[in-house]
């Protein structure tokens, strides 16, 4: 499947494309959108949104689904050597609950990924 994307997309001429698709994507998402924003208010360093949430957001895409598929869960990982604590992600999950009720929020540290 074609996913066309317009040259004057956000990330400018040498972003790759699928890179591009997949940002107009998120954006164009509001349920995306707004669980990025809840994150960012949060801010847990060097964090990202991953796993099905953004494997769900490209299969609907690809799949022509227009409501989306459920999810189970939301994955946000960080980086944070200086606190390795399982507290912490905790917390991390905690805040991003009462910010965005209604998720179930799974916060992992990779920097204690070898603690584990």
């Amino acid at each position: 499947m074609r996913i066309d994307v317009p040259p004057d997309s956000p990330g400018g001429p040498g972003e790759p494309l699928y890179a591009r698709a997949l940002g107009d994507l998120v954006r164009a998402s509001p349920t995306m959108t707004r669980m990025l924003g809840t994150v960012a208010d949060v801010a847990p360093p060097d964090w990202a949104i991953g796993g099905g949430a953004i494997r769900n957001l490209v299969w609907d895409h690809l799949h022509g689904k227009r409501v989306p598929t459920p999810l189970r869960d939301v994955d946000v990982v960080y980086f944070d050597e200086a606190d390795t604590s399982e507290e912490t992600e905790k917390r991390y999950e905690a805040e991003l609950g009462a910010r965005h009720a209604g998720v179930a929020w799974q916060v992992r540290n990779q920097a204690a990924v070898h603690l584990w």
